[in-house]
């Protein structure tokens, strides 16, 4: 059960962010410090698809302010939205 909530919830995350930023989101998992992990816990990346998105090195730089308003963007989007929980 906590497997199927686990994707559930990526998925609706996904969905949300696609309306949010109106592209499509690739989901990624790095398992493990072969694959590029750098924090020890599960988690998942949602990235927004653009031209830039497959150059390497292209990751702009964000302050923790600066990513601390763009989760409060998203988590206000999300609340319009009724929710992670909802359909």
């Amino acid at each position: 059960a906590e497997v199927e909530d686990l994707f559930l919830l990526l998925a609706r995350s996904k969905g949300i962010l696609e309306d949010l930023v109106q592209k499509k989101v690739s989901v990624l998992c790095q398992n493990g410090h072969k694959a590029g992990q750098t924090v020890p816990h599960v988690h998942f990346h949602l990235i927004p698809i653009c031209k830039e998105t497959f150059i390497e090195n292209n990751r702009k730089k964000r302050s923790f302010e600066e990513m601390k308003d763009e989760a409060e963007v998203f988590r206000e989007f999300i609340a319009r939205r009724g929710g992670l929980e909802g359909s």
